[in-house]
C-alpha cells in the first residue's frame, strides 16, 4: 500500500460485518509513523504480528486497533471519553488526531448472556 496524505481506513472483522471501526491517518504528520511503530512494538509478540502482515507497520497497527476498539466498546457507544481513554492507556497514543491518527467511529455488537448456549460435555 502507498501511505501518503490523509487516508481513511475501515477495519472490519473478517466474518462479522457488525464489528468495524473507521480511522483516519495523516501520513504527512511528522511523527505519525513513529507513533504507529511504537504502538505496534509495545505489545508482546509484535514481531509475529508484523511478520504476518509482511512487515507492514500500518496494517499491523490497524488490526491491533480493531481488536482494542472491539474489546473496549461492548456498550456500543462511541464517545470522546473512549478516545481519551486510549491516550491514557499504556501502549496507545492519542487517537484524537493530535499525532496524525484519528478514530472516527466504530460499530460493534453488544453481547449478553442470552447470546450463549451451554452444552454439558
Amino acid at each position: 500500500m502507498k501511505y501518503e496524505g490523509k487516508q481513511k481506513f475501515k477495519i472490519e472483522h473478517y466474518w462479522h460485518d457488525d464489528i468495524n471501526c473507521t480511522v483516519e491517518i495523516d501520513f504527512d504528520h511528522p511523527t505519525v509513523m513513529v507513533e504507529i511503530k511504537e504502538m505496534v512494538e509495545f505489545w508482546p509478540w509484535w514481531e509475529s504480528r508484523l511478520y504476518r502482515n509482511q512487515g507492514d507497520y500500518v496494517k499491523t497497527f490497524l488490526k491491533q486497533l480493531g481488536v482494542a476498539v472491539a474489546m473496549r466498546s461492548s456498550d456500543n457507544k462511541f464517545t470522546q471519553k473512549m478516545i481519551k481513554d486510549f491516550a491514557q492507556s499504556e501502549g496507545w497514543s492519542a487517537l484524537d488526531g493530535s499525532v496524525g491518527i484519528k478514530l472516527l467511529g466504530f460499530n460493534t455488537i453488544q453481547v449478553d448472556d442470552d447470546d450463549f448456549q451451554i452444552k454439558q460435555l
